[in-house]
């Protein structure tokens, strides 16, 4: 039997009887865990790309587990929210206060005199390391995503989310199911919609 023809629902209602339905979600769901990986890593330099494969694999495992069908929300959905929070949980595993001093020194054998004092000035003169500004930014962003996911359609928001991963309109449709004009015009919809937040 050629798993990979089969959808996500189908593959679900067969993991009782038959490991290859496990093997072929796995399989679907590698190319997401790792774009989600990548992402996580450029803002976590000092934690392993393979450690954020592996918590991504731990959080898939949990949603094919865990999945129920009656809470009318997609699986794709689901999948991505367990993936996603099982790499945040490590790398706030990883970041506790305890290490906080360690995690971010720098040593000072590292750097002469002259380099510390022009690290240390631009720190104090860029305006975009101000915690107020980076708070506030960030606030309002995240805010004008909120917004905007509270208006969108279950697909939309799946669309969207794959978008930000860097995934082409071949790949999403590939993943939700969907031809790719369905895909297209999703994007067309939440561009319409984005402009109603702003």
């Amino acid at each position: 039997m050629n798993y990979k023809n089969l959808n996500d629902y189908e593959l679900l209602s067969m993991l009782s009887e038959n490991e290859n339905a496990h093997n072929a979600l796995y399989l679907k769901y590698k190319p997401l865990i790792s774009k989600i990986a990548k992402k996580m890593k450029e803002k976590n330099k000092n934690i392993e790309y393979n450690d954020f494969i592996q918590e991504g694999y731990i959080g898939l495992s949990h949603a094919i587990k865990h999945y129920d069908e009656e809470k009318n929300i997609l699986f794709f959905t689901y999948a991505k929210f367990c993936i996603e929070k099982a790499m945040l949980s490590y790398i706030t595993g990883s970041k506790r206060q305890k290490h906080k001093i360690l995690n971010e020194s720098i040593s000072m054998e590292a750097l002469d005199e002259q380099e510390f004092l022009n690290s240390l000035d631009r720190v104090v003169q860029d305006d975009s390391l101000d915690p107020s500004n980076i708070v506030f930014d960030n606030e309002s962003k995240q805010t004008k995503y909120e917004n905007l996911k509270k208006i969108l359609t279950t697909f939309e928001e799946a669309v969207l989310d794959l978008r930000y991963y860097g995934f082409e309109y071949k790949e999403i449709a590939q993943i939700l199911e969907k031809d790719e004009k369905a895909i297209d015009n999703a994007m067309q919809r939440i561009r319409s919609k984005a402009k109603k937040i702003e």
